[in-house]
């Protein structure tokens, strides 16, 4: 099986040679000479409190990326609709995002908007199936299309904002994407569905050569522009593959995601009890958490990646286990509700150790 997926990844990746090394040159660029380019244009430095790197660092990751996806539109090498609707019904995330990332001056409410209208566009021009969730009392209404399209909207922006959430830590959210991404794509396997696999390899491409450049050493980062798009891109693929597949059991789904989503949804929720907007950015998430803790106490160097490779338990750990759980929903919810208790109790540890 392994070796069949690789055999596959590696003439897919031939046959994209341009957009490959054109966007690995461009990559190379970003990361070794940002400097001189952020000097020369006199953009604004990124001051964030979510901010763990000191050096000014490009966060065109994504940029970059969604440019590598244009170049095999434009040279006729994506033949699939599903990738080309992704692409053009991500336009509002996009152009709001590249003004965030590079003059760090966009509202939220604006960011949240141009995400409400990207799904917008992809669900009313695109036809597919939403899966159902197993979910006892709302099985009725994921028969509703106008529950559907709201469910899902809302999914969708929890992921794009939970993904653009953890882009701090050197290859938090490079591995995040990718383990989502190979998870689809050995279920695809599973179920001989390499239509899929094919779509798939897309994405996974650009996302491997970011990392690269992200970890360990940090030499660029996907900025809100990646986060979005890849929480766009790796939603809708999951919808759509769930959808397509309806026997497959959907909390497999819901774990595959979990990481993302729960620490955006913890997040809000830990600032509405102490009255604070969810909207809000401040440093007391998890892996900032991990990373001053590791830092500041225990003085580890190269806190910044060892933070993100501890933190696996998150990131990994669904990969692992989609195949060893694939039919069972029981032990499913319970690996999902274990990793929550986790993710509390150590925010909680790593809180009181912080003192506040």
């Amino acid at each position: 099986m392994m070796n069949s997926l690789i055999s596959s990844f590696i003439q897919f990746f031939l046959a994209l040679q341009i957009p490959v090394f054109f966007t690995l040159f461009l990559f190379i660029l970003f990361s070794f000479f940002w400097l001189p380019i952020f000097k020369f244009f006199k953009l604004i430095k990124y001051n964030n409190l979510q901010k763990v790197h000191e050096d000014e660092t490009a966060r065109l990751g994504g940029s970059l990326i969604y440019l590598f996806l244009i170049l095999c539109f434009l040279f006729g090498l994506l033949d699939d609709f599903l990738i080309k609707s992704i692409i053009i019904s991500s336009i509002p995330i996009v152009l709001v995002s590249f003004k965030e990332d590079l003059f760090h001056d966009t509202s939220p409410k604006i960011r949240l908007l141009s995400m409400i209208l990207s799904c917008a566009i992809f669900f009313i021009f695109v036809d597919i199936n939403f899966p159902s969730i197993e979910f006892p009392f709302l099985n009725n209404l994921f028969s509703e299309d106008y529950f559907n399209f709201i469910f899902y909207t809302f999914a969708l922006i929890v992921l794009m904002n939970g993904m653009n959430l953890i882009d701090g830590l050197n290859g938090l959210f490079g591995f995040t994407a990718l383990f989502q991404l190979l998870s689809l794509i050995f279920l695809s396997y599973s179920v001989n569905d390499f239509e899929m696999i094919n779509v798939l390899f897309i994405p996974l491409i650009p996302l491997i050569i970011f990392l690269f450049f992200n970890f360990p050493s940090g030499k660029i980062f996907a900025g809100d522009f990646g986060a979005y798009l890849f929480g766009f891109i790796n939603g809708i693929l999951t919808i759509y593959f769930f959808g397509k597949h309806p026997y497959l059991m959907s909390w497999l789904a819901v774990l595959i995601l979990f990481y993302p989503c729960y620490e955006l949804l913890f997040s809000y929720i830990r600032k509405i009890r102490i009255n604070i907007s969810p909207l809000d950015a401040d440093d007391q998430h998890l892996h900032t958490l991990f990373y001053r803790y590791l830092n500041d106490i225990l003085k580890i160097k190269k806190s910044n990646s060892f933070a993100t490779l501890l933190l696996a338990i998150f990131w990994l750990t669904p990969f692992l286990f989609t195949f060893i759980l694939f039919n069972n929903v029981i032990i499913v919810i319970l690996l999902i509700i274990s990793l929550s208790v986790i993710y509390i109790m150590l925010y909680k540890y790593l809180k009181a150790k912080r003192g506040n």
